[in-house]
């Protein structure tokens, strides 16, 4: 979640994609088969951030190549994540896919925290600003804040005008 990666992105993380300063997302899981490539083809580079690197620190040390993995000699397995997800959400009373749970949520998030659209786009890894746009939806309290808390209204004339005209005219 830390950087909205593709649940197969984060699969195929290998220990050669970690530096002391960086995370390299070059590689993705498509079902089962692991592909030198992302989904989009484009290779995404991010500095490692003070969460990134405790959790990183916290992956017990294996022989295996990759970086994440629940027996120290493969990638998770889709249905293990699924499994673990649905237990999870269970818990907590929601119902929201894997697949894209985790970068929606950190889309709206930042959103949230008034990071630009842009910024977003860039740390999703979207070609486009559309894109994002249909990925990151807006928390409805927020919108609410803001419609409570924007300037000065100036009412519409025309408004108080068709309420002043006699209605048989």
């Amino acid at each position: 979640m830390e950087y909205g990666l593709r649940i197969q992105e984060a699969r195929a993380m290998m220990k050669d994609c970690v530096t002391d300063e960086e995370v390299i997302i070059k590689r993705s899981f498509s079902e089962f088969a692991l592909r030198e490539t992302t989904k989009t083809g484009r290779i995404r580079r991010f500095s490692l951030t003070s969460r990134s690197r405790a959790i990183l620190k916290s992956v017990p040390l294996s022989t295996c190549q990759f970086v994440f993995t629940p027996n120290n000699n493969t990638a998770y397995h889709p249905r293990l994540l699924n499994e673990i997800w649905h237990k999870a959400c269970a818990e907590v009373g929601i119902k929201i896919k894997l697949y894209n749970a985790f970068r929606h949520s950190l889309g709206c998030q930042l959103l949230d925290e008034g990071q630009p659209l842009d910024l977003v786009r860039d740390v999703l890894g979207h070609s486009t600003s559309e894109m994002t746009r249909r990925y990151a939806k807006r928390n409805p309290t927020q919108l609410t804040n803001a419609l409570e808390n924007r300037g000065k209204v100036i009412p519409f004339r025309g408004h108080l005008e068709v309420q002043n005209q006699d209605v048989t005219s």
